[in-house]
């Protein structure tokens, strides 16, 4: 069986590095995107070569490039049943106090534990998919 494939989308290389790994070890198959265009890019292959992501983790906040607000409004329009998460380390933005308004099914908080992953992605995800 081919493992749910996560998009993850943060523009700080070490965070990435260590979500994928955390995702990989929850039984996740990850691409991994330092910004928002990249990610919408990747997100349209997935749905073009009949691969598409479970779910998406988007950086809120990125120095270069497109961020995760503008990454899911894109999505949004790509997918409007795109499954997705918002993550920053920064508690006071207000896109967090109305996520889903924004588009996003959960905030996951950074620093963010192995559970923390997987008890935000058992309550977006449909079923048991990992």
């Amino acid at each position: 069986m081919t493992p749910p494939r996560i998009l993850l989308m943060d523009d700080d290389e070490m965070v990435r590095t260590l979500m994928a790994r955390r995702l990989e070890r929850l039984g996740y198959a990850v691409e991994v995107t330092a910004e928002g265009a990249d990610a919408v890019a990747a997100y349209r292959r997935g749905m073009q070569n009949g691969r598409p992501y479970a779910a998406v983790i988007l950086d809120l906040r990125v120095r270069e490039g497109l961020d995760g607000a503008g990454t899911i409004r894109q999505l949004l329009d790509v997918d409007p049943g795109v499954r997705a998460v918002v993550t920053t380390g920064q508690t006071d933005d207000p896109v967090l106090s109305d996520f889903w308004d924004h588009g996003f099914a959960a905030v996951l908080t950074k620093p963010c534990r192995l559970q923390d992953i997987e008890d935000v992605l058992a309550k977006v995800l449909p079923g048991d998919t990992s």
